[in-house]
């Protein structure tokens, strides 16, 4: 007779097998848990280091500043001071606070655990006592309650220019300068606050060196030979003017003569304006195969392949040369 006999070992490894992925299933969840506990207390740690930042904006005299920006360099985070030159803002240790207001000199703070910050701005002297040119002579920029722009030749834009007004497009808040044509060497058109009138003139006065004319005045002068432009654009600044200045006025200020050696300035421009897009068009061919899928009985007297539209425009050149000599001296 045969015994059999059943063995239950492999039982007992299944067993431990299962024991031991079970071990390192719990283990890696585990981890897991404990990986995002950890993120999560540092993201709390971190959280709690940003706290509000409290504060006063003071001007030279100890008076409230209203209106003063507050912001964290580098950062979209900022605020404005009230009208009592007081601040609140969420900031953490180690960011750069920058104040800025304008006629005065910004400021600028780095956080180590302060919360509360009592801060006084100086007046920016130098802008403040910038000589700008208005309608009856000179004036310091900090007696002017007009709204005026003022820009010296350091400001103007860098590159080939042509035209004056070239040199300060996008230099001036609330002035707008369009090329409104392709004519080589056309004067670009210009709208100080927009449109002023219906039915009258919009373009702006223009004074160069206390003769006033209009804004083909400017193509005469060579870009160079500008030393500085001040637009008025309010009626408390083109009131001297009376309604030639109701669309605004530009002033042009031109290079004088300095005492010291002889100078020579040369400078040249070139330039080739072309269509800036041309249209594809049917030839002759093209045109009869046109007309006659569509039904349209077709001329055959126009049959000549003529490019009407490249007859009549071509490239256009432009020659700019400016020579200019400059000296003086302090007694004559």
């Amino acid at each position: 007779m045969k015994h059999g006999y059943t063995t239950h070992a492999p039982a007992r490894w299944s067993a431990t097998g299962q024991l031991a992925r079970s071990a390192s299933f719990t283990g890696a969840v585990l981890h897991r848990v404990l990986l995002s506990a950890f993120c999560m207390l540092m993201a709390l740690g971190a959280f709690a280091q940003e706290r509000v930042i409290t504060g006063t904006v003071k001007d030279a005299n100890g008076e409230g500043l209203p209106g003063a920006s507050v912001y964290i360099k580098g950062t979209t985070r900022g605020t404005v001071t009230d009208f009592d030159g007081k601040f609140s803002l969420n900031a953490r240790d180690g960011e750069t606070i920058v104040i800025q207001s304008i006629g005065y000199l910004s400021q600028e703070v780095l956080l180590a655990g302060q919360s509360t910050l009592d801060l006084q701005l100086q007046d920016d002297i130098q802008r403040l006592e910038e000589i700008v040119v208005v309608g009856y002579g000179t004036q310091q920029k900090k007696d002017l309650t007009g709204s005026l722009t003022s820009l010296k030749a350091e400001d103007f834009n860098p590159g080939p220019i042509t035209n004056p007004l070239q040199q300060i497009n996008g230099r001036a808040a609330g002035v707008t300068i369009n090329q409104v044509g392709g004519e080589p060497g056309q004067r670009p058109n210009i709208r100080i606050r927009g449109i002023t009138s219906l039915d009258g003139g919009n373009d702006p006065l223009v004074v160069v060196d206390g003769i006033q004319g209009e804004l083909d005045l400017l193509n005469q002068i060579p870009p160079s030979e500008i030393e500085s432009i001040d637009i008025l654009k309010d009626a408390s600044a083109t009131a001297i003017y009376g309604s030639r200045g109701a669309a605004g006025v530009v002033l042009v200020t031109t290079k004088k003569g300095k005492a010291g050696a002889t100078t020579v300035d040369y400078s040249a421009v070139f330039s080739f304006e072309t269509v800036a897009k041309e249209y594809d068009v049917l030839d002759a061919a093209a045109w009869r195969a046109e007309a006659a899928r569509r039904g349209v009985p077709a001329d055959a007297d126009f049959g000549a392949n003529t490019d009407w539209f490249d007859l009549i425009s071509r490239g256009g050149f432009t020659h700019t040369h400016n020579l200019g000599i400059g000296g003086g001296e302090q007694q004559f």
